[in-house]
């Protein structure tokens, strides 16, 4: 079974730069102590976001929310008495409130409230037609329409976005948008095109010196060579990667390097480092309350005590994993899970069990259209029907497997990735 890891998607906000966690942590009281000293006014309400900001990206969600709902009472209440020259910039700010509340709640795994929170955005920043803050908002959704494996519909959000940031010059956002872009482009198989959008995002960021942005870059290519197998180059860019998150202390960008490491480690045939990688990454995301990739590093885990024929470990993490996919309802998440399950029954040779999870996973996938999942599910469902001696399932099966793995995996492909980088 494939290991799999979350994509690591670059949302926009303004992220504060700074010269490892001590200076983080220092310029946090310094916000926190001019926040409280200044009156309600506009200096309150932009020092408030940058201290919300800057608290979200040291993955401190919990204080970043209770300021972003004290800014969205000040700018609600100024926005009825403000004067006409003021009014736009506190209708601005109220969106801007809204989009990191919204960041807050992707990062909890609540997608359906994160989704509210940037639709209200979206709707302040169209009222005053303010382009750049239209862009975030659309872009935010379009994250939340790729966690649900929604990618038509992310596709369309990420490239509405991009023209606008185009159009306006917005370098920052224009290398979120090719970020994103990148994401489901390889989620439909389509890598090389996905590297090309990558290395773009990549370019920005190093010309702004965006440490965050850099760090998303890295991780995300070295995803894309790790699904091509080429686990070589896939370390060297995680590697690349580490020290910059542990200067910057973002601890969500830490769990996606361990969690990626883990599963290069292992294809590499180094199992104890790749446990110990994933529990690293699994101990990160319990501590910043990361369901969603919770459920990935569960998965993970399953997946080798599976290799190691531990089936009764194996099938206790993919049920953790499936429980939380259902809470949060993520149906890539789920169709992973239940398949992970059929393998597991398939291997003590329950052959009804397995068919059962396999059939749900390969369903889900089809859905979603999520390809990897679908050349998973089917490979396993054609190994099920061939144990059971139906063979003409098998053969429709392992058709469906090598038809989805050769499109993904083309020699052109892996030429167009390296012409690309």
């Amino acid at each position: 079974m494939k290991f799999l890891r979350p994509l690591f998607l670059l949302f926009i906000f303004i992220l504060s730069k700074g010269n490892g966690v001590f200076a983080q942590n220092k310029k946090v009281d310094s916000l926190v102590a001019l926040y409280q000293k200044l009156p309600a006014d506009t200096q309150k309400i932009s020092t408030g976001l940058l201290l919300s900001r800057t608290l979200l990206k040291q993955s401190r969600n919990s204080d970043a929310l209770n300021y972003c709902k004290e800014l969205q009472k000040q700018c609600e209440a100024a926005i009825k008495t403000a004067a006409s020259d003021k009014l736009n910039f506190y209708k601005k700010n109220f969106g801007a409130t809204y989009n990191l509340e919204g960041n807050v709640y992707y990062y909890n795994s609540d997608f359906q409230k994160a989704t509210e929170c940037y639709a209200q955005a979206l709707k302040i920043y169209e009222e005053i037609g303010d382009d750049k803050g239209i862009a975030n908002s659309v872009n935010n959704l379009g994250l939340m329409a790729s966690t649900q494996a929604n990618y038509p519909k992310a596709y369309e959000y990420y490239m509405k976005a991009l023209k606008i940031r185009e159009r306006i010059n917005d370098e920052n956002g224009m290398a979120s948008s090719y970020n994103n872009l990148a994401i489901i482009l390889e989620h439909q198989g389509n890598y090389s095109s996905a590297l090309e959008f990558h290395f773009k995002a990549l370019a920005l960021n190093e010309k702004r010196a965006d440490k965050y942005g850099i760090s998303t870059s890295l991780i995300n290519i070295g995803a894309v060579y790790s699904n091509q197998k080429n686990y070589k180059k896939a370390e060297e860019y995680y590697l690349r990667c580490l020290p910059i998150l542990v200067e910057i202390g973002n601890k969500h960008g830490l769990a996606n390097i361990y969690n990626n490491l883990g599963i290069v480690y292992l294809d590499d045939r180094k199992v104890k480092e790749a446990v110990a990688y994933h529990q690293k990454a699994l101990e990160v995301r319990k501590e910043i309350g990361d369901q969603y990739g919770v459920g990935f590093s569960y998965m993970n885990l399953g997946s080798i005590y599976s290799s190691q024929k531990n089936y009764a470990a194996a099938l206790e993490y993919n049920l953790k994993a499936l429980e939380i996919r259902k809470e949060i309802q993520d149906s890539l998440g789920i169709a992973l899970a239940y398949n992970g399950m059929g393998m597991c029954y398939y291997n003590q040779k329950k052959f009804v069990e397995a068919e059962r999870c396999s059939k749900q996973a390969y369903d889900f996938a089809f859905k979603t259209g999520e390809q990897e999942a679908v050349k998973e599910a089917a490979k396993t469902l054609s190994d099920i029907y061939a144990a059971m001696g139906n063979f003409q399932k098998a053969y429709q099966f392992q058709s469906t497997y090598l038809s989805v793995r050769d499109s993904m995996q083309s020699e052109e492909s892996l030429k167009d990735g390296v012409r690309a980088e």
